[in-house]
């Protein structure tokens, strides 16, 4: 009975090291997103600046 408990309380370790491997995942994939954004972001006012310093 206990060698069968300690395998379910495996099992349940297992399955919360899933999910959070997938939380960190998704995280880092939001992440990855937010900093491309704002790249493009950046990217765009460096445009802007540089077309105003040319035209001055």
């Amino acid at each position: 009975a206990r060698e069968q408990f300690q395998s379910v309380g495996f099992a349940q370790l297992q399955q919360q090291l899933r999910y959070q491997k997938a939380q960190a995942a998704q995280t880092a994939s939001n992440i990855q997103v937010e900093l491309g954004t704002q790249v493009v972001r950046l990217h765009d006012r460096v445009a802007a600046l540089e077309k105003l310093a040319y035209a001055a």
